[in-house]
């Protein structure tokens, strides 16, 4: 079951971000390492209705963030399949357990949302973050090119993906 976040489950975001963080920095990617407040960022999420978790058995055992648009995708070293500004963009992807297809399902999810709303669906990922191209890559999601991201000073500059549902 996937539901919106709310203040009552901010510690339990909290928790599966971190152990995100540390799962991250055994890649020896610097994604979530360094400029990342993390903290602030889940509670603006949640205030503005765009953090979503993935229950099992009343377990949070994923979250995510969904927007509808990013600065920072504005420009594009590449071509972004859809040129309409009609998408939604995946941040904060996590989950409690590794290996188990949580991730899989949260994204399974999002496509069935941007079908409901016929919206592509955009997301970037760090170059060392190999676990997260091939779940893009397994979902059809293609390359588009790199973005930098407009809130980082250093290590700005991400892989870009889209998914025309």
């Amino acid at each position: 079951m996937i539901r919106k976040a709310t203040l009552k489950d901010y510690l339990k975001i909290v928790a599966i971000i971190e152990s995100g963080i540390k799962y991250i920095a055994i890649t020896k990617s610097p994604q979530w390492q360094i400029e990342f407040p993390y903290q602030e960022l889940i509670k603006k999420d949640i205030l503005n209705k765009k953090c979503y978790l993935l229950l099992s058995n009343k377990e949070i055992i994923g979250t995510f963030s969904l927007y509808e648009s990013d600065a920072s995708y504005n420009y594009i070293k590449g071509n972004w399949l859809n040129k309409r500004n009609n998408y939604f963009v995946i941040h904060r992807i996590a989950v409690k357990y590794y290996q188990k297809g949580i991730g899989q399902e949260i994204i399974e999810h999002i496509i069935s949302l941007a079908k409901k709303e016929n919206k592509s669906i955009r997301v970037d990922t760090h170059y060392l973050n190999i676990a997260m191209q091939n779940l893009l890559l397994k979902n059809n999601f293609s390359y588009c090119g790199t973005i930098n991201l407009l809130d980082k000073k250093i290590d700005r500059e991400r892989l870009a993906y889209e998914r025309i549902i």
